[in-house]
């Protein structure tokens, strides 16, 4: 007699949790995909980011290379290579 009344609480034990895992699944599978939306946009975005950082110096880079080399070409004595370099350095100051 013991043993059915235990068998009983048993199954009805069982059947409580199975009824409160069902419940708890849908939410929990929601939260695991925007989890997952919210990690692939973060992923993309450093990745843009990233990108267009490795651009702007690789830009900036090529302005001051390019502003070396007139630098180097300067003659102060000539007002047309004063005006090229002056042109270079606010291009250079624009780009930053």
């Amino acid at each position: 007699m013991i043993w059915c009344s235990v068998n009983v609480y048993f199954t009805y034990l069982l059947t409580y949790c199975f009824c409160c895992r069902l419940q708890l699944r849908a939410p929990l599978v929601r939260l695991y995909q925007e989890v997952e939306v919210f990690r692939h946009r973060a992923i993309s975005d450093t990745a843009m980011t990233v990108h267009r950082m490795e651009a702007a110096r690789t830009e900036y880079r090529g302005a001051l290379m390019w502003m070396k080399d007139i630098s180097e070409e300067l003659d102060p004595d000539t007002s047309k290579q004063l005006q090229k370099f002056r042109m270079v350095l606010t291009s250079l100051l624009i780009s930053e």
